[in-house]
């Protein structure tokens, strides 16, 4: 399960991906040998720049991968939309804005929204560097940012629907002001931070996210299997926090809180006792951490083209990537982004509509 880049860096997007397999076929091997092959690459590991070279590989493993019947789970976030949720979880939420309720969660989604795609990116900045470093200079650098950015934001506005959306966000930012300075400590407007292998603080980190999503809907495709076994690529900094996550998921603390957030014909946050191990390998040794990420390479160009508004629609993976989608099943792409750019993302494809696994 490689990653498509970090929270801070040059990506914008972030993708996970994982492709399963029935234990000890080595079906995955065999694909990757042939691609390989075909392709006349010596190496034991594709690198980037090599399938930059052969556009038509990626359509060539996807459809080796879905005629071989092994199931793709993808989860593709865009940092910036991240950054917003956290921001409406534990700034702008409260008993104002109760998101324990579907339509506060339904407002939440449509608050994230709005501050990705019509708030200056400064107001999202300022919020990563305050849970990086939380302190009352850290905390008035967000404020006045965020009333800055979101004053602008309504002044470009037309009047209606947006402009009294974004009086509203101004409103409850208010309130969550006002609690602050009424003594609410700064670590409620933040999600509880992680620590790497060294100890130093990480916040925000978008790979806890979008792992334990991907076990959740792991989990749901392999219902009926007795064992789970997955092999996440070498993580030096981030290994032991991973374990952790799992070893938490395992024990169901949180299964009942997140089964509703998320529908559990999507996902299964009933784990069994000892049905997942977790282990890290790398993509030399790894046909499946090669799979996948070439795979997180390719999604992640993508959403980024979206991002950027400089996408086109005419790419022959993407028809490929949704034909593989089941999400009854657990099975295919999930998107963590706005509304509208979730819709970009399939351009043409989506018309199309998905074939069923």
């Amino acid at each position: 399960f490689p990653s498509g880049g970090t929270l801070i860096g040059p990506q914008a997007s972030f993708a996970l991906v994982g492709v399963g397999e029935e234990a000890g076929t080595e079906t995955l091997r065999r694909v990757m040998t042939t691609i390989r092959a075909r392709h006349g690459i010596q190496a034991a590991e594709i690198k980037g720049r090599v399938m930059d070279r052969r556009p038509g590989l990626v359509v060539e493993l996807l459809h080796a991968l879905r005629e071989a019947g092994l199931p793709l789970f993808i989860e593709v976030m865009d940092k910036a939309y991240f950054v917003a949720t956290n921001i409406v979880t534990y700034v702008l939420a409260g008993p104002w804005l109760p998101t324990e309720t579907p339509s506060g969660r339904m407002i939440a989604n449509v608050m994230a929204d709005l501050l990705t795609e019509h708030v200056g990116h400064a107001a999202l900045v300022a919020y990563a560097g305050f849970a990086r470093c939380p302190k009352p200079e850290t905390f008035e650098l967000l404020e006045r940012t965020f009333r800055q950015e979101v004053g602008e934001a309504r002044g470009r506005a037309a009047s209606g629907d947006l402009k009294d959306a974004l009086g509203q966000i101004e409103e409850v930012f208010d309130e969550a002001v006002g609690a602050c300075r009424a003594g609410a400590p700064l670590s409620h407007f933040l999600p509880p931070p992680d620590r790497s292998l060294g100890g130093k603080q990480i916040a925000m980190l978008p790979h806890v996210s979008a792992f334990t999503s991907l076990c959740a809907r792991v989990n749901r495709f392999a219902v009926d299997s007795k064992s789970v076994h997955v092999v996440h690529d070498e993580q030096l900094h981030f290994g032991g926090l991973l374990h952790g996550y799992a070893g938490l998921l395992e024990s169901n603390a949180h299964a009942m809180e997140l089964l509703e957030l998320v529908p559990p014909g999507l996902a299964d946050w009933e784990f069994k006792p000892g049905k997942f191990t977790l282990a890290f390998g790398t993509s030399e040794s790894s046909s499946g951490i090669q799979a996948a990420d070439i795979l997180a390479r390719v999604l992640t160009r993508r959403m980024n083209a979206i991002i950027d508004q400089q996408a086109v629609d005419d790419d022959p993976a993407l028809n490929l990537l949704l034909s593989a989608s089941a999400p009854i099943r657990g099975v295919g792409v999930n998107i963590v982004s706005t509304t509208a750019r979730s819709a970009r993302f399939w351009g043409g494809a989506a018309a199309q509509g998905p074939l069923r696994l």
